[in-house]
């Protein structure tokens, strides 16, 4: 089965899931030269995604003296925690997350394959965070304009799947319920097969409280 290229997500998960039967495993992102070779749309639309998180992100963390390498990440979202200084994560805002598939490679099997978004729950601390007052440049314009009579800081945070990566995965099932197919009916259940992948624990206390929440926002 080395080098099977499966971008159905049913069949790439069906094979990952045989290959560690409800266990985590280790998963590479693939190379962003392997992520696009096949797919030369695809390649075009990871670009223009790619330079638009580089500029969000840049004009957050560049000047601060805080910035991360901002290139090589086939994931990135840019978030803005809220809460107040105790609990910062009670309360976020996304500023920014890509939406492209993203590839991946199984190294022991070689299988390799792409899923969409809506085919993951990403779980990843931040890779760099910034506390922001409401006077700073980089104080989302959303919330400094959203009519509160006080305007508290946040903490920025960043996040990534950097291309080559390797990374804690496991196939997890997930239900949901169709309408019934007539007035009185019974909804009808189904599973669908879903990615879960994972970064090491955050460097401090703070990076595991802002874990990236946005797997909890999923909705059928």
């Amino acid at each position: 089965m080395t080098g099977l290229d499966l971008n159905d997500p049913d069949v790439f998960l069906s094979r990952l899931e045989l290959q560690a039967p409800g266990r985590e495993f280790s998963l590479r992102i693939a190379a962003r030269d392997d992520a696009g070779a096949k797919d030369q749309g695809g390649a075009q639309d990871r670009a223009a995604d790619e330079r638009e998180g580089d500029a969000v992100i840049r004009s957050v963390f560049e000047e601060s003296g805080t910035s991360p390498a901002v290139r090589g990440f086939a994931y990135r979202a840019l978030l803005a925690f809220t809460g107040p200084e105790d609990r910062p994560e009670s309360g976020y805002m996304t500023l920014y997350a890509s939406d492209q598939a993203i590839a991946f490679r199984h190294a022991i099997s070689g299988i390799h394959g792409r899923l969409p978004q809506r085919r993951l729950r990403i779980s990843l601390a931040p890779i760099a965070m910034r506390r922001v007052e409401p006077n700073d440049a980089a104080y989302p314009a959303d919330l400094a304009s959203d009519g509160s009579s006080e305007a508290n800081a946040v903490i920025l945070a960043h996040y990534g799947l950097e291309y080559g990566g390797e990374y804690r995965a496991q196939v997890i099932s997930e239900s949901y319920h169709l309408p019934p197919d007539e007035p009185g009916g019974e909804p009808t259940r189904r599973e669908q097969r879903i990615l879960r992948i994972a970064d090491s624990p955050g460097e401090s206390s703070l990076a595991e409280r802002l874990r990236l929440p946005l797997e909890r926002e999923w909705s059928y």
